[in-house]
């Protein structure tokens, strides 16, 4: 049975698509100071990309180290993090920085075993 009208369970409708391939407008996480604690991946990177700055109010865990010549995150990077990331810049060494840090940063959870007795 199709209707016109939206049902409650369905999403109000916005201007853009449910399958929009656009990046988010705005960073999903914690500033670095706020991850404190958590457990912190590198990637190599030579320098960051002409415009993209890390102070300490962006709002995402990481921050670039100039005489390591690393890029750091704190806590797990998850797709929404990368993709807004990633959208900062076109660079190809900062995306595959970020590549790095999204999956060894992404930890596989041992399945539990249940056994029945």
């Amino acid at each position: 049975m199709s209707s016109d009208t939206p049902s409650q369970s369905q999403a109000p409708a916005t201007s853009e698509s449910p399958n929009s391939t656009q990046p988010p407008t705005s960073p999903i996480g914690k500033t670095w100071k706020q991850a404190e604690g958590l457990p912190e991946t590198v990637a190599p990177l030579e320098k960051l990309p002409e415009g993209v700055q890390f102070g300490e109010d962006f709002p995402e865990p990481i921050c670039y180290d100039p005489q390591r010549k690393v890029l750091k995150y704190r806590g797990q990077m998850f797709h929404g993090n990368f993709t807004y990331l990633s959208s900062l810049s076109r660079d190809v060494r900062f995306y595959q920085a970020l590549e790095v840090i999204f999956v060894r940063s992404t930890k596989a959870t041992p399945a539990k075993r249940w056994w029945l007795w």
